[in-house]
């Protein structure tokens, strides 16, 4: 064969030309050589001495040479033609298997498609997995696999399994609701520890728990809110029962009134009113026994209640009840007293909380002092929110606060 590069002939078979050194393309070569000019043979002839006929003009015989190289050139255009064809049936089919392939995955991915629509995706994995690399199927079937745990911690938490809930949906991170879901399963929990509290009257704790949970009846807190109120109220309740207890009867009426209809309340709130007392003094301080002065009270006619304290400087003497419409006396030591006036129509709560919010509380004026000066062996006589008091004098009054009384 031919080197294409020198055009020097060279062995059958070489890669490589030992004339230029250069690389031989079996093909190339056999172009090479079937366009290579062919040589032949010179004819001669001998001329006799003597004039001869002419003789029939010799067809000269190609050479075997020519012959050989003509048949070989032959056989390998035939070869390089067989070999081309060969290539170019070997890429349509290629191509054709490609286009075929192609559209079998793209079938199998749509049918994915539609199983995971249909939420059928344990089906819809399978064909992503099988699809391979094609496309984002790889994608699908990691998506598929978390809508299985998503929908399998669903049902954990519809069970009632609210640990295992909570683990399953933390470990889907921010997958859909997750977040959320996880978040609802520690609330449940935290549920059903307030509810076991609940039940064993371990209010206070049981209250601390419900507070921080959502109330909504569809999220599953069913009795939440109920319970909560409960808890509070039993706490106010108990609460009420202990300023009961102390005989702070104004302060537990205001508590158990707060309670409404909770419990017995109702009933506790009425047992804190007490008798007004009969029409007289109630108190005498016994470092004051001596009676040298009269006086006497009338209050208006006005069906109201009054309650009179006489104080010597700070020091309580005398506490003295007047009824509805009535009036009273009182006999005292000689000096000079401040005198004041608690006076309702209302309820009465005892000698210390008296008529509570609903009394009006004052402290008489003497011109604009706050004390009056009772002299031995004399009889007065005190009206009530009047102009004009014992010997004709003017008496005022300033508001005075139930706790200063």
């Amino acid at each position: 064969m031919i080197c294409p590069s020198c055009g020097n002939q060279v062995e059958e078979g070489v890669r490589f030309c030992p004339h230029c050194g250069n690389k031989i393309d079996p093909i190339e070569s056999m172009l090479k050589e079937a366009e290579a000019p062919q040589e032949t043979e010179p004819v001669t002839r001998s001329m006799p001495d003597e004039a001869a006929p002419p003789e029939e003009p010799v067809q000269a015989a190609p050479a075997p040479a020519a012959e050989k190289a003509a048949a070989k050139s032959s056989g390998n255009a035939k070869r390089i033609g067989i070999a081309l064809g060969i290539i170019a049936a070997v890429i349509i089919a290629l191509f054709v298997g490609r286009s075929i392939l192609n559209k079998m995955h793209e079938k199998a991915y749509n049918e994915a498609r539609k199983l995971l629509v249909a939420e059928n995706y344990e089906d819809a994995k399978k064909e992503f997995e099988e699809l391979g690399e094609y496309k984002d199927s790889q994608s699908q079937a990691d998506y598929c696999q978390q809508c299985i745990d998503y929908r399998d911690a669903q049902k954990l938490l519809e069970d009632g399994a609210y640990e295992e809930a909570q683990k399953a949906f933390e470990e889907l991170g921010d997958f859909k609701e997750s977040a959320a879901n996880a978040a609802h399963c520690a609330d449940l929990i935290q549920y059903e520890e307030a509810e076991k509290l609940f039940k064993d009257k371990k209010y206070n704790e049981a209250r601390a728990i419900y507070e921080k949970l959502p109330f909504a009846t569809e999220s599953g807190f069913d009795n939440a809110s109920e319970h909560l109120t409960y808890c509070r109220n039993i706490e106010k309740y108990n609460d009420a029962c202990e300023i009961l207890k102390k005989k702070q009867y104004y302060n537990a009426y205001k508590a158990f009134q707060a309670l409404g209809d909770f419990k017995n309340s109702k009933k506790k709130m009425e047992s804190c009113k007490k008798t007004f007392p009969s029409t007289g003094e109630t108190y005498r301080n016994p470092k004051y026994a001596a009676k040298s002065v009269s006086l006497k009270i009338v209050p208006p006619s006005n069906g109201t209640y009054n309650y009179m304290k006489f104080y010597s400087g700070k020091t309580l003497v005398s506490c003295v009840a007047i009824g509805k419409n009535s009036q009273a006396t009182v006999v005292l030591p000689v000096g000079s007293y401040t005198i004041k006036n608690a006076y309702s129509s209302g309820d009465w709560f005892g000698a210390d909380d008296m008529f509570g919010d609903n009394g009006t509380y004052i402290k008489l004026m003497n011109g604009s002092k706050d004390s009056f000066k009772l002299e031995a062996n004399m009889i007065y006589t005190l009206t009530l929110r009047s102009s004009t008091a014992t010997g004709g004098n003017s008496v005022g009054s300033q508001s005075e606060n139930r706790a200063n009384f």
